[in-house]
């Protein structure tokens, strides 16, 4: 609204009148950006929770939020799913030994980079 030129008085009454509606609420904001995020994509809750810092959500609320979608095993299944996905289009295609280290490696960073914890990405390439 600022962008638009709207005055803050305008824009004020607009967000008190949006958060009375509860149309502005973080704690709703985070959990549906958790569930929606991991119906699509198989993350991690590092990589979650960075994207909720870039959207200005306090730290306090995405732990919260984070606790409650990450039931004991959930993050191994999605990290398990992540691993078999790209496992489908990445399988090394020789036998040699340090072929097979350097997929287990490009697997790793893949885990890594997708916010999954390092005890939780033992466990995944241990199992491939």
């Amino acid at each position: 609204m600022r962008r638009k030129k709207f005055s803050p008085a305008v824009i004020d009454d607009v967000l008190a009148k949006l958060k009375k509606l509860n149309l502005i609420n973080d704690q709703n904001f985070t959990s549906m950006f958790i569930e929606n995020t991991l119906l699509f994509k198989s993350v991690g809750p590092k990589y979650l929770a960075h994207k909720l810092k870039q959207k200005g959500i306090a730290s306090p609320l995405i732990e919260a939020a984070l606790e409650q979608a990450f039931t004991p095993g959930r993050e191994v299944k999605l990290a398990h799913q992540a691993a078999t996905s790209w496992l489908r289009t990445h399988h090394p295609k020789s036998t040699d030994r340090n072929e097979t280290k350097k997929y287990q490696q490009r697997l790793i960073r893949l885990l890594a980079a997708r916010g999954f914890s390092f005890s939780v990405i033992q466990s995944v390439t241990n199992k491939q």
